[in-house]
């Protein structure tokens, strides 16, 4: 009768445990959904925000500044080295301020000369946003 008992003890045992386990993975596997939502969640909103800011810039560069754009002289400022790329930048001033507007394009073998003077059209609100004109 001992033995018996001890068989049936050892199985409910057995049995405790293979649910316990059985819990553990189901957990498990609830947090790895949890994540990979939450991935999922953050991968949407980097998305929509990259394309909000895409738009956004496209209309304030191609739409606003063109038609409520002002209009002033720059003047080649100097150069930035990233390590493959040049950029030269112009500065213009507006109420004692200074702004920074990147070049166009450079052709290679063109000369550029500090002090060159050029036209930049930028917004009167937010100087910041500005590109030089051709």
């Amino acid at each position: 009768m001992g033995r018996t008992n001890l068989h049936k003890r050892n199985r409910e045992l057995r049995q405790i445990r293979m649910r316990k386990r059985e819990r553990q993975i189901q957990e498990r596997e609830q947090e790895r959904k949890k994540s990979n939502r939450r991935l999922r969640i953050a991968a949407i909103i980097f998305f929509t925000a990259s394309i909000c800011y895409t738009i956004c810039q496209t209309l304030a560069y191609d739409v606003i500044l063109p038609k409520y754009g002002k209009e002033t002289e720059a003047v080649l400022a100097g150069k930035e080295n990233d390590g493959r790329v040049h950029r030269f930048y112009y500065v213009f001033y507006k109420d004692g301020k200074s702004y920074k507007c990147w070049a166009k394009d450079w052709k290679r073998g063109t000369p550029i000369r500090l002090e060159k003077k050029v036209r930049v059209l930028y917004l009167e609100m937010f100087p910041s946003i500005n590109t030089q004109i051709e």
